[in-house]
């Protein structure tokens, strides 16, 4: 009898089309690959026999030709099986096969609140999301799964945006929660793309306290009032936040 993982992280592709001014792939060559050599019957009987499997990477899983391969036809109620994207890439044709195979989690990842943020974050791609991200809840309609959560990175050059995100995500409703994180410790001085062919050292990660502490504490003011789930890494967003911690 096999012996299957019951917690699984698959890393399955670090490719990506997308150019984010935190991320390396702005300027380091990759290699153009949009396929796999995982074996899809293998991760689906994992897949099968787990309670968690997180289809990760370094890149976009949706940019790849064979994503929807490594995805069981039902995946089981006993098994939470999440992945995260930008939600550019995702097409009509995809999200009816996550809905429809049942699909536990999609964590959107989002980042800005507004156009010209996440213009300068992650690119030209500001219509793209919301016209994603409407028609993946346009297509689930009242179904239970995919649960769709999105998450921030929140920073120096976006965290004045995090309230109009919030309001954002209330007006589209079926969204789960905003789960808003910093980036690693390490990376509060490192490098930011300048959206050229380097990356320069300005601070753009690293968060003034006074002003991390006035947006979350708006944003908290917003997602109480309209029931909506605001929440750090590890727990719920509340008014303990006045004490300054998370």
């Amino acid at each position: 009898m096999n012996q299957y993982p019951k917690n699984v992280t698959l890393y399955l592709t670090e490719y990506c089309e997308m150019k984010c001014a935190f991320c390396s792939h702005a300027i380091y060559p990759q290699s153009n690959f949009k396929t796999t050599n995982f074996n899809p019957i293998t991760i689906k009987e994992i897949i099968q026999n787990s309670e968690t499997f997180n289809i990760a990477g370094d890149g976009e899983v949706l940019y790849l030709n064979n994503f929807l391969d490594y995805i069981p036809y039902t995946v089981p109620d006993s098994c939470n099986l999440f992945f995260s994207t930008s939600i550019v890439p995702l097409t009509t044709q995809i999200i009816k096969e996550l809905v429809k195979r049942k699909v536990t989690h999609i964590y959107c990842s989002i980042d800005a609140g507004d156009r010209e943020t996440y213009n300068k974050m992650r690119g030209p791609y500001w219509n793209k999301l919301w016209h994603n991200l409407e028609k993946l809840i346009e297509i689930k309609k009242d179904q239970y799964k995919p649960i769709i959560k999105t998450t921030m990175m929140i920073c120096n050059s976006n965290i004045h945006t995090l309230p109009k995100l919030v309001q954002k995500l209330i007006e589209l409703k079926n969204i789960e929660c905003l789960l808003i994180y910093r980036p690693e410790k390490k990376a509060e001085r490192s490098q930011w793309c300048n959206g050229g062919e380097e990356f320069f050292l300005d601070n753009e990660l690293a968060i003034d306290q006074d002003k991390e502490y006035k947006y979350i504490l708006e944003a908290i003011d917003i997602a109480r009032n309209n029931n909506f789930n605001l929440v750090s890494r590890d727990r719920f967003l509340n008014y303990e936040y006045q004490h300054r911690q998370m």
